[in-house]
């Protein structure tokens, strides 16, 4: 299933979905800031859009797992590319909000994760994920891997709904868009397992005219990151 994931400026994107799938009710994304890179000199034209990313569940749900297979890979790609901030991480292990008063660009990270924002109390397994591309700019592309947390931890229980799967930062304005698919399991209010594989979709947000005046004019800045 291919669901897209559109929005008015500033607003929470929903998501055009048919009936729901096992417990996972699709991807939904909120707009969090505009040109908000401000002092990377390796973004000459900093028009960047951030937005955070989530599973939507069922009440009392799960997320477990978001994987690819070598039938359903999982990819996450920019029609321009991710800004990563060199003391960040793709991941939010990485993620430490305790120097961000040093790092002015470092909130606006792209990063993955299941539930958690920071590297505190945080139990994110990763599987055979490579993000050398990633981390360079480009897309995640996942074969036979993903991230996972456990059961146990809560970590990936439902709030009000829906639960943290990433923050993306993307180069340009709103013409462009993320493209991605994904496998998810998890489990419901009564502890039996789903999943649901290949599910396909794209976010993008749509700015209102009265809001157009607040957008950057200048164009697309590419750069490599400079993670290891």
């Amino acid at each position: 299933m291919k669901t897209s994931v559109a929005a008015g400026f500033g607003l929470l994107a929903m998501a055009i979905s048919g009936a729901a799938l096992a417990g996972f009710n699709g991807i939904t994304a909120d707009l969090i800031a505009v040109n908000a890179v401000v002092g990377d000199d390796d973004v000459e034209d900093p028009a960047t859009w951030t937005c955070r990313v989530y599973a939507e569940l069922d009440q009392g749900d799960q997320l477990l797992g978001m994987s690819g297979s070598g039938a359903d890979p999982m990819y996450w790609a920019a029609e321009s590319q991710f800004y990563n901030h060199y003391a960040g991480g793709p991941t939010s292990l990485w993620i430490d909000p305790d120097i961000f008063p040093n790092h002015v660009d470092l909130p606006y990270d792209s990063w993955f994760t299941i539930g958690a924002d920071s590297m505190y109390d945080n139990v994110l397994e990763i599987d055979n994920v490579s993000f050398s591309g990633f981390n360079t700019g480009g897309a995640l592309y996942v074969i036979d891997g993903g991230f996972s947390v456990s059961q146990e931890s809560g970590q990936g229980a439902e709030q009000n709904g829906r639960v943290l799967v990433a923050q993306l930062t993307v180069l340009g304005d709103f013409d462009i868009s993320i493209l991605g698919s994904i496998n998810v399991n998890g489990v419901d209010a009564m502890g039996d397992a789903w999943s649901v594989d290949g599910y396909e979709f794209e976010i993008n947000f749509i700015p209102a005219p009265a809001s157009l005046a607040l957008l950057a004019v200048g164009g697309m800045a590419f750069r490599s990151r400079r993670r290891g």
